[in-house]
Parts: C-alpha cells; sequence; structure tokens
C-alpha cells in the first residue's frame, strides 16, 4: 500500500511576526506562531504571566484541519489591531484541542453549559486562576448582522475587568455553581444497577425520536455521522430482531449509512468521508476528513454488510481503508490525524478556499469527459452522464444559504442524484456500461485533483487515534479475509510500540509529531496509562494472527484469558472521549459479538463494558499534568452507580471548587 508524502516542507516566507509558538510541535499551534499576537502555549509561564499582572486570560482552542478556526485566524488573529488589543490587556493562550483533550473537554463544557452550544474555534475568558467567567466560539473581527465582534467584546471585557471586576467574577461564579448543580446526581446507594435492556430500549427511544426519515442521520443540520449510534441501532437489532423495535433499529441504521455514501459528505472521487454536512441531505460538508471518522465509519459500513449482506457497504469500507492507507499513512506505520477544509484554488491565487481540492464547475466535468458515449440516446457525452448521476449543474449545485463566504460559487459538489439503473434509462445504455463510464471517469477526475494544491495535513499521529484505525483494518481485513488489510493493522501495533510505548515506564505517550525530513519525533508530554489506545482496538486484537503484535508481552496468550484481562483493564482506563448520551456509547459497546451470533443480552449493566453505557457525564482521560496532584472526582453515572476518575487538580479546583 503505498504512504502518503506528508505535509508541505519549511516556509521560506519573511514574517513580520513571530511569536513563542515557533518551538511548539503542534501543527495547529504552529499555524498561528506568526499571528501579531504574544501567544502562549498552555502551561505554568502563562499562567505565573497572568497573575503577576492580574489579566484576564484569552484561552483560544481549535485544531489545525478545521475551517472556522482558519476564518477567524484570518480575520481577527492576523489583524494588528485585533491582535494589539489581546496582547496588551490578556495572557493569550493557545490550546491544540486533539493535542490537550483535557483542556478542551473541561471549558468545551463551560461553554456548551452557558451559551446552549459549543464547537470550534472556542474563545473563553479566564480569571489569572483558571476559572472561565465568559465563553463562546467563533467571533468576527469587528459587529456584523447584529453579531458582536471580538473587537467589541475585548473592549468590554476589559472594561468590566477594569471597573466593575466582582460583578464580572461573581457571574462566572454563578454560572459555574449553575453548572456544578446541573452535573451533580444523587443516587441511593441501595438502589441495583439498571438492567442492560432497559437501558439499550431507552438508547432506541431517544434515537428513534430524533431520527430524520428522509435522509437518516439524527438531527436536520448540521449533521454528524456519529457511527456509535449507528452501531448501536445494528447492536439493538441483532437481540431484537423478532420485535418492530428491532426492525426500525436496522432501518435507521441502514438507511443512514446508504444516504451518507451517496451524499457530498463522500469524496466520490478519491475515496474518504468529510467531517459533516451543513445541511440535512448529507450534501455539502465541512470538507475536511479526520482519521477518527474514517476509522469508526469502516467499521460501521464493514457491520452494516455483515447485518444486511449487502456488497455494497463492504466496499465503502474497502474505500476508507483505501483512502486512508493512501492519503494518511505514514512510513513508519503510524497514521496522521486529518487532513484540511481549505486549500489553494487550481486556477492560482493567494488565498485558501474551502472545498478548492474536492469541487468542480460543469465547465470543469466537460473539458474532462469530452468523448460522445456510443450506444446513447442523441449524441451525449461521458461528461452528460457523469453529470447526471452526481447532480452538477451549469451554474453549480451549492445554496447560497450552505455557501456563506461565497467560496462555493459556481461549483459542484458530488452527490449521487439518480441510480445507475436511472441513469442507464434515461441514455439508453446498459447498468453494467454505466457502471464501467463512471469507474473510468472517477479514476480521469482523481488524476486531475492530483495536479491541484493539496490541502494542509496535520501529520501529528495520535495513539488514541491510531488504535482505533488500527482496529478498522483488523475488523474489515477479517471480515473480508483481506491479508493486505491485516497486514496494515500489524504495521500500526508496531509503530505503536516502536514510537509511543515506553517499555521502562509501561506506558503510552499521547502523540507524536513528524520533523521536517518526516522523521518520527517522540512526544515530550507526559505518558498516558496504558490501555487508553481505546476501548475497542484492544477487544479487536483477539484475532489470532495479531494477537501477538498489537499487546506487548500477549504472545502465547489464550483469547479467552485475554477476554478476561481485557475486562479487567477496563475497570482502570481513564476514557479520552466525550460519552455522547447517557446511553448511546455504552449500548453500542453492549455485547459487540452478538451481531453475529445474535445470542442473549446480558442481564444486568454490571459490567466494565456495559458499565460504560450509563455514563451519564463526561469523563477526561487522565492527561499531562497542568499542576502538581491529581483529583478523585466523584462521577455520577447513573441512580445506584458511582465511580471515581483521575481529573487535573488544577482544572478542577479552580472551574468546579473540588
Amino acid at each position: 500500500m503505498s504512504m502518503a508524502s506528508g505535509n508541505e516542507g519549511p516556509s521560506s516566507t519573511a514574517h513580520s511576526y513571530t511569536n513563542r509558538l515557533s518551538k511548539e510541535k503542534s501543527p495547529y499551534l504552529l499555524q498561528h506562531a506568526h499571528n501579531p499576537v504574544d501567544w502562549y502555549p498552555w502551561g505554568q509561564d502563562a499562567f505565573d504571566k497572568a497573575k503577576n499582572e492580574d489579566k484576564p486570560i484569552f484561552l483560544s482552542v481549535g485544531y489545525s484541519t478545521c475551517h472556522w478556526c482558519h476564518v477567524m485566524e484570518r480575520e481577527s488573529f492576523e489583524d494588528e489591531e485585533i491582535g494589539s488589543i489581546l496582547s496588551k490587556n490578556f495572557v493569550c493562550i493557545k490550546v491544540d484541542r486533539e493535542e490537550r483533550p483535557d483542556v478542551d473537554k473541561v471549558y468545551m463544557t463551560f461553554v456548551q453549559a452557558t451559551s446552549g452550544g459549543g464547537g470550534w474555534p472556542m474563545s473563553v475568558w479566564l480569571t489569572p486562576d483558571l476559572r472561565p467567567f465568559i465563553g463562546g466560539t467563533y467571533f468576527p473581527p469587528r459587529d456584523h448582522g447584529g453579531r458582536l465582534g471580538l473587537k467589541t467584546v475585548l473592549t468590554r471585557i476589559m472594561d468590566q475587568w477594569q471597573n466593575n471586576r466582582p460583578a464580572l467574577e461573581s457571574s462566572g461564579e454563578r454560572m459555574l455553581e449553575t453548572l456544578k448543580k446541573g452535573i451533580t446526581v444523587t443516587a441511593d446507594t441501595g438502589e441495583s444497577p439498571p438492567l442492560a435492556t432497559d437501558v439499550a430500549n431507552r438508547c432506541f427511544q431517544q434515537l428513534a425520536h430524533s431520527y430524520v426519515e428522509e435522509y437518516g442521520g439524527f438531527r436536520h443540520a448540521p449533521k454528524f455521522p456519529t457511527p456509535v449510534n449507528l452501531l448501536f441501532l445494528m447492536s439493538y437489532w441483532s437481540v431484537n430482531r423478532s420485535t418492530s423495535e428491532g426492525v426500525k433499529a436496522l432501518q435507521m441504521a441502514l438507511h443512514t449509512l446508504r444516504m451518507m455514501a451517496l451524499g457530498g459528505i463522500r469524496d466520490h472521487v478519491a475515496q474518504g468521508f468529510h467531517r459533516y454536512s451543513t445541511d440535512s441531505s448529507w450534501h455539502v460538508p465541512h470538507f475536511e476528513k479526520m482519521l477518527y471518522d474514517q476509522a469508526q465509519l469502516a467499521v460501521a459500513y464493514i457491520t452494516a454488510s455483515q447485518v444486511s449482506g449487502e456488497k455494497h457497504f463492504a466496499e465503502v469500507a474497502e474505500d476508507i481503508l483505501r483512502y486512508v492507507s493512501r492519503d494518511l499513512s505514514d512510513k513508519s506505520g503510524g497514521f496522521f490525524s486529518a487532513e484540511d477544509a481549505d486549500s489553494l484554488p487550481a486556477l492560482g491565487g493567494r488565498e485558501k478556499r474551502e472545498g478548492a481540492f474536492y469541487v468542480w464547475t460543469a465547465g470543469d466535468v466537460r473539458e474532462l469527459l469530452p468523448d460522445v458515449v456510443e450506444g446513447t440516446t442523441g449524441t451525449s457525452t461521458l461528461a452528460d452522464i457523469f453529470s447526471h448521476y452526481y447532480g452538477v449543474k451549469e451554474q453549480g449545485n451549492v445554496a447560497p444559504e450552505q455557501d456563506p463566504h461565497g467560496e462555493l460559487h459556481g461549483q459542484n459538489v458530488l452527490i449521487v442524484r439518480y441510480s445507475v439503473a436511472l441513469t442507464a434509462a434515461r441514455f439508453g445504455i446498459s447498468v453494467d456500461k454505466v457502471n464501467e463510464l463512471l469507474v473510468f471517469a472517477r479514476a480521469k477526475a482523481a488524476e486531475v485533483r492530483k495536479s491541484r494544491p493539496r490541502p494542509h495535513l496535520d501529520t501529528k499521529m495520535l495513539a488514541s487515534w491510531n488504535g482505533l484505525m488500527l482496529s478498522a483494518y483488523a475488523r474489515v481485513g477479517a471480515v473480508l479475509r483481506d491479508k493486505a488489510l491485516l497486514e496494515r493493522a500489524v504495521q500500526a501495533g508496531n509503530f505503536l510500540k516502536e514510537h509511543l510505548w515506553d517499555v521502562e515506564q509501561q506506558t503510552l505517550f499521547r502523540s507524536s509529531y513528524c520533523g521536517e525530513q518526516m522523521e518520527v519525533q517522540q512526544s515530550m508530554q507526559a505518558p498516558f496509562s496504558p490501555g487508553s489506545v481505546g476501548l475497542v482496538p484492544w477487544k479487536d486484537l483477539l484475532h489470532p494472527h495479531l494477537l501477538a503484535t498489537y499487546l506487548p508481552g500477549s504472545q502465547n496468550t489464550k483469547s479467552d484469558a485475554l477476554s478476561r484481562q481485557f475486562a479487567q483493564s477496563v475497570e482502570d482506563i481513564p476514557v479520552e472521549t466525550i460519552l455522547p448520551s447517557s446511553c448511546v456509547v455504552g449500548a453500542a459497546q453492549w455485547e459487540v459479538e452478538q451481531l453475529v451470533s445474535g445470542g442473549p443480552a446480558s442481564s444486568s449493566c454490571s459490567s466494565p463494558l456495559c458499565f460504560l453505557g450509563v455514563i451519564s457525564l463526561f469523563i477526561i482521560r487522565r492527561g499531562p499534568q497542568c499542576s502538581s496532584g491529581w483529583h478523585s472526582s466523584k462521577v455520577a453515572c447513573h441512580p445506584g452507580i458511582h465511580r471515581t476518575f483521575s481529573l487535573p487538580a488544577a482544572l478542577l479546583v479552580a472551574i468546579y471548587g473540588c
């Protein structure tokens, strides 16, 4: 399998400004190294400056392939006037949310609780002791369309900090108190844990209530793939096959997967899925491609092929892995994090545009596919057939409301508008002929893409996301009996052992980076507990051909013994990600083996895997320490269940007073 060539080389451009982020390794922080803002990375130097100068902190969190992060940088952080206001009046901290999910999660919870929404870029203002008092996401540089601009927000905060600071801080304290009450759950310790079936039924009802019949998915817009929901629904069907609820669960999952595969959220030319759709029909995406999406969607599609018997789902899973092998794989065996949404236009220009690498004008298609197709009605060209099938229009097929910055005007995002059978009937040729022509046309389009300026590639390699991707290769390879896919999983396991596993300390590092010559560089961050690569991947490693490679010291370990070891290890694994709801994650984990076997579900939620299903609050993985010490925080999971997790003490004390 071919590997990605890596990121852009070092820039030779002379910069007017250089700040301390230039010494960081995170691609996201490096993108801001030449802003006219006195940025600090998250750390003690910034905290000390805020305390010594008694200044509020402006915390900006994002990631390197985030479209709206780029927009805010371009509009605000490259603006000299705004940069001067920030630098003189605030201690400005930049955080890569993929590098520090622990920090991101604490403050995102505050933003979501106090504003009703969240996302990236995230903008939060803190006291010198790290307590948030105002938070939001994207701000335009100046007031626009009834929305406050960043300059106005900064000016008002400065005024309040100087002239009405007690009220400002007390307002923040009141919001924190409300948040603390909202996340505090008391329970009668005498109550028994809920039955697994009750938890699963409640999850199903929640998803059925929010399901969108026409296009699938669980909200109108924006629409995220949420493969964990789809995996749960297929698990739910596997033990409720004879009920109307089970049939409905499978229908929801399969219809959603079909509509996503037809939509513009899928890259029909060069494979893989974009991060999410801005509309209800999966048509116009934000174009970044994230490793964790590819991993989870590959598993969802191969699972759909198993439960439905439909070959198409397996082909989509293979396509995803083809993309990852080609464009997100390092020669070391690791997987890169993401590709950007923005890139330079093919016809030249200095300003990057969202989707420029992926979209097509009607003229592009005519020029690319001019040949007349013999046997068609009239004198139809291959461009006519391609345009009919993929909804290409002369004026472009992107609605203005899906293109707020006008970057996609006149452009087409490919989406399957007609079936192969209807397309064949429209042009008077056979279904086989249409399939043959579309394969040829996509290959030609892929060649043209190679000549376009590529989006930025985030070459950071995260242990957790690599674990998810390893799992996808293992599972798809095992189902399809594909030796090459299994070997790629082994390469990923070798990468984790060689570059992120500390044999002496028996720990995994969170991340590694690529140097200027694309060499793998060890992360300087503190390690985290072994097993945190992910829960599902370790279970997938039970495949006999892969077992010896995946788990250090696991050679000659029988599957049943390793299953017990896995179950025991879950008790102590700090979980990294936000759990989407009180039910969905655990129910997706809920007796995964029953997808094929159809065996009975566990009778209670006392097992470690089932326990994950009833967590109703976010859990933060034990990350690099923000200051000395860790704080044991009791997290209420469900009436009758409490568990204790380790969280960064400084953050918890500062924010929640615990």
